[in-house]
């Protein structure tokens, strides 16, 4: 399997004060996943850094982190799935779920999709419909969330 992680499960993994996030890393890592972080998840992450107010050791703990982990570009092929998805999200659910999905969670969803990778994301409110997900917000283990339809995750989310 391949885990795309999402820019909150890769800040709670370097925050540290969810230690069930560097344990679910540490065992897809142990398990044989490939794990790896969207370029755009990588931007997120860097921005933050640079704006905080101690932009040298956010951006060492970035880089410690990007060591070890795959960085994905995102590519034309990767925009073309996540702009299939945003047109489905907004035709079966648009504005009736709460909270709204947020651009870069559809970004990153549509690379994992597109690549048939698995997404490790937060909360319920970073899963988009279609894409393979797992939860890691619950500390006894993650949610497996086996592609469920938009309109599944809609209710879920009301």
């Amino acid at each position: 399997m391949t885990l795309s992680l999402s820019a909150r499960v890769v800040v709670e993994v370097l925050r540290g004060a969810r230690p069930h996030y560097r344990r679910f890393l540490e065992d897809a890592v142990a398990a044989g996943h490939d794990v790896r972080i969207c370029s755009l998840v990588l931007n997120q992450l860097a921005q933050a850094a640079l704006a905080s107010d101690r932009p040298q050791q956010r951006m060492d703990q970035i880089d410690a982190l990007v060591a070890h982990l795959a960085v994905e570009p995102w590519t034309g092929e990767d925009a073309l799935t996540a702009a299939r998805l945003q047109v489905e999200w907004r035709r079966t659910v648009g504005p009736k779920a709460r909270p709204e999905i947020r651009l870069p969670d559809l970004l990153t969803a549509g690379q994992a999709l597109n690549r048939d990778w698995t997404m490790a994301a937060d909360t319920l409110a970073e899963a988009i419909g279609g894409v393979p997900t797992l939860l890691w917000g619950d500390p006894d283990g993650p949610v497996d969330l086996t592609a469920p339809g938009f309109k599944d995750l809609a209710r879920a989310r009301r």
